[in-house]
């Protein structure tokens, strides 16, 4: 998985969020969410920027190297 797919995954879950939900807030196919999310694909950077806007992080914060946040129910 590449950094940001994990960091994604993390930042999406730590909002309680399911990779339908952001599918749909950012106008992509839930799949490819899945998809980035495991690192098989690539993200273009409009959509990161649309991923970061939608789980309300800088988009700095997908592509940093720091601690990875915690789903919220944990």
């Amino acid at each position: 998985m590449n950094q940001y797919g994990r960091r994604i995954k993390a930042f999406r879950n730590a909002a309680g969020m399911t990779q339908t939900q952001l599918a749909v807030k950012t106008d992509v196919d839930p799949a490819h969410i899945c998809r980035i999310e495991q690192g098989k694909v690539a993200c273009s950077i409009a959509l990161l920027q649309k991923i970061a806007t939608t789980l309300g992080v800088p988009v700095s914060k997908l592509l940093e190297d720091d601690d990875i946040p915690k789903a919220s129910n944990e």
